[in-house]
């Protein structure tokens, strides 16, 4: 990256977002978010963090080089249609959604892609999937976080969670059944 500081914001501040800050380690990038209607333990969270708090996530979208949606899934869809309308430059969801949900934010912000990752995030080797027009502009992370792009359609992303998650839960499911009948 050259000379100006990138400025990545997110909207939600949990797990993901905490464990992001700490893997993209660069003194060419600032971390924004805000404490707007949030529990005292994400305030306390962000506090904790080296992420600067605006007063609203509204700010957060408008300041943001990469805005990152990492919520809770039933409320993507209504944080894209809030904020996305804001942010110019990347809208990163990593939102764990279904193909036609992305299609419908895609609907709602420019410059969206769509992503996925898979492993846990505060594993040693997460893997960072991306989709959309602009994933290719992301191909930086891949200095933080193992990085790859699947194609330039949103929503491809969205479908890798899609198939992982019905694997791993058929998997669970069949172990389970099966850990049953062993003990019968």
């Amino acid at each position: 990256m050259s000379g100006a500081i990138m400025i990545i914001g997110f909207i939600g501040f949990g797990k993901v977002s905490q464990n992001l800050v700490s893997i993209i380690n660069s003194d060419d990038i600032d971390f924004v978010t805000s404490a707007e209607n949030r529990s005292s333990e994400t305030i306390d969270s962000i506090e904790k963090s080296n992420v600067e708090a605006l007063d609203t996530f509204k700010e957060v979208a408008l300041k943001s080089d990469i805005l990152i949606s990492a919520t809770s899934p039933k409320n993507a869809l209504g944080v894209a249609r809030q904020y996305g309308k804001y942010a110019k430059g990347i809208y990163l969801d990593l939102n764990n959604i279904s193909p036609d949900t992305t299609f419908e934010i895609n609907q709602s912000v420019e410059n969206l892609v769509d992503g996925a990752i898979i492993g846990k995030i505060d594993s040693d080797s997460p893997v960072l999937y991306l989709s959309g027009k602009k994933a290719s502009s992301l191909e930086f992370l891949n200095d933080f976080i193992q990085t790859k792009i699947i194609s330039d359609k949103a929503g491809d992303a969205s479908k890798l969670k899609l198939l992982r998650s019905a694997y791993t839960k058929a998997l669970s499911a069949l172990l389970l059944e099966s850990d049953e009948i062993a003990k019968s």
